[in-house]
């Protein structure tokens, strides 16, 4: 299982279901659900955020 840390800038990937278990209640209420479609736009430079599009 990858996750949102291992894409590239631009790569898309999927929220699976066995993800479900390890993602934060406030990420679920703004839409990341599984299956939903997931672009990391931007890295800051220390890798810390993220910035994800979802669904979008």
């Amino acid at each position: 299982m990858s996750t949102i840390a291992t894409l590239q800038k631009g790569e898309i990937g999927y929220i699976s279901e066995e993800s479900l278990d390890f993602i934060p209640l406030k990420l679920l209420e703004m839409g990341c659900l599984p299956g939903a479609e997931v672009e990391l736009v931007q890295i800051a430079p220390l890798k810390d955020p993220l910035y994800i599009c979802v669904n979008g």
